[in-house]
């Protein structure tokens, strides 16, 4: 009898040990499950890449080729007389004051043919390293310009002289629009000169023409 009694005392405090030790488990889940998980650090915004500024467009030229003084006597001065054959001819030019070509894509010279009509075969305008081309052959009309297209990108603001060379055939005379400038350096313009800087004249010969960078 008293076997019995300690084999039930014993299977009592089993049973009691198991539901004490399940009571210590779901409290240890529940406090498990109110534990919060560990926040999450801000996920970082991809870098910008920095944004280029817009590229400037070229600036556009469209200026007269000296000064233009109304003001001032304009006279057109010779540069070839043709009669039949093909003639041709290099103008010296020298520059006065600051002055840059390198911005233009073409080159208007004002030509006069005293009602005349000659064709230009060639004609070509170099100042610096800045070449200007007649296209192809044309017949001059009286006071019209001649276009010619700057060759390729260059330089100019070292230099201090030009030439023009032309090759026409035909028959009539050529000559080139200029402003009769004073050689006073009271009066200020800027240009090209047909007119020596060793020449003993009171005015200088300004070509008239002009520069622009798109097509007309």
């Amino acid at each position: 009898m008293s076997g019995m009694k300690f084999w039930l005392r014993m299977a009592v405090a089993t049973l009691m040990a198991g539901v004490i030790a399940g009571q210590i488990g779901v409290a240890h889940a529940q406090r498990s499950s109110t534990r919060k998980a560990p926040a999450k650090a801000p996920a970082k915004a991809p870098a910008k890449a920095p944004t280029k500024a817009p590229a400037k467009a070229p600036s556009s030229t469209d200026r007269p080729l000296s000064n233009d003084k109304s003001g001032s006597p304009a006279r057109p001065v010779d540069v070839l007389t043709v009669t039949g054959p093909e003639a041709s001819r290099l103008v010296p030019l020298w520059r006065i004051g600051p002055e840059d070509f390198s911005g233009s894509e073409y080159v208007d010279l004002l030509l006069a043919t005293y009602n005349t009509s000659p064709e230009v075969l060639k004609a070509e305008f170099r100042v610096g390293t800045c070449v200007f081309r007649l296209a192809a052959p044309v017949t001059l009309k009286d006071n019209s310009p001649l276009t010619l297209a700057r060759e390729k990108p260059c330089r100019d603001k070292s230099s201090t002289s030009a030439e023009l060379w032309m090759v026409a055939q035909g028959e009539g005379r050529i000559a080139w629009w200029t402003w009769e400038m004073p050689t006073t350096p009271a009066v200020m313009y800027q240009g090209l000169t047909m007119t020596a800087p060793g020449a003993r004249s009171k005015t200088r010969s300004i070509v008239r023409g002009r520069l622009y960078s798109k097509p007309r």
